[in-house]
């Protein structure tokens, strides 16, 4: 009987993709109660060559497609959705998603951060940074949040979720958003757990990470503007719908977070190129922290 599905949505791009399956095959949970499930999208590859546990299915409509049919396709009683950039450096981390559902049969689903790849650059760790803040300010009950990052969320395979589907309509960052408000308006009990946090190998340059980021603030823009981020709502309960208005609200403020203003000002450091990267980089790390905890403050985070 297959516990733990894990879904990939990928373009198949074979040397990210190598990492990320090399270290689910480290992973101490049996292969035979894991199964995952390789979700082409946007790809000339439609099928991969796979192990016994493996299985690919081709969408080509995009992230969220993907995503949707390895929902649809799932078997197990879990569901863990996983990166094809990102790498599980816990070998025991299968199994103690399986065991956190186990010991918390309340809780419909959880996720935690991003971790910085050992030789990130500056670009990559200012994403996994920002992205950091933006989950922290979504807590509203700690660790009760409305948000987590669709690389790295795990759920129950029930009724409650299954149901929920990604928007096919947004192909770009930050994608997940409308998941977590269709679980939202169903109560479903989401956490953040910053224990089971994973590796991000992804590669950015400054420019993929301005174009990065200026997507995920049109993400914003655009569920507001379609009411898919909701003031007020008569199927959502009070207490669901003051949450979902609060937040509203403070998304729409944190559409330029202080680590996307601190790109922009990045700018300044550009010509530095001359003086040593270390001294570059740490003096743009500061400059991030002296922002972040202004703006904290200001907005009482």
């Amino acid at each position: 009987m297959i516990t733990l599905s894990v879904i990939i949505p990928t373009q198949g791009t074979i040397k990210k993709l190598y990492t990320c399956l090399s270290s689910l095959d480290k992973q101490s949970l049996e292969t035979s109660q894991f199964e995952v499930l390789l979700c082409l999208n946007n790809s000339k590859t439609k099928s991969l060559k796979t192990s016994s546990n493996q299985r690919c299915l081709y969408s080509p409509h995009g992230i969220n497609s993907a995503r949707n049919l390895g929902l649809k396709e799932a078997q197990g009683q879990f569901i863990y959705f996983l990166d094809d950039d990102c790498e599980l450096r816990n070998q025991n981390f299968l199994e103690d998603i399986i065991s956190f559902f186990k010991e918390n049969p309340s809780i419909d689903g959880f996720g935690g951060f991003y971790k910085n790849h050992p030789a990130a650059n500056l670009w990559e760790k200012t994403y996994n940074r920002n992205s950091q803040s933006w989950l922290e300010s979504s807590v509203y009950n700690s660790p009760k949040t409305l948000f987590l990052l669709g690389g790295n969320f795990a759920i129950r395979n029930n009724d409650k979720l299954k149901t929920c589907f990604f928007d096919e309509k947004i192909p770009w960052g930050g994608s997940e958003l409308s998941f977590f408000l269709e679980a939202a308006k169903k109560e479903a009990c989401i956490v953040l757990n910053p224990e089971f946090s994973i590796q991000h190998n992804c590669k950015l340059s400054f420019f993929r990470l301005v174009k990065k980021l200026r997507l995920q603030s049109r993400r914003t823009n655009f569920y507001v503007q379609q009411g898919l981020l909701p003031r007020q709502e008569a199927s959502v309960s009070a207490s669901t719908s003051n949450l979902l208005e609060s937040l509203g609200q403070k998304t729409v403020q944190l559409i330029f977070t202080p680590d996307k203003l601190a790109i922009l000002l990045s700018f300044l450091l550009l010509p530095l190129r001359l003086i040593p990267r270390k001294l570059t980089n740490s003096a743009y790390e500061t400059l991030i922290g002296y922002i972040t905890i202004a703006n904290r403050k200001k907005r009482g985070f």
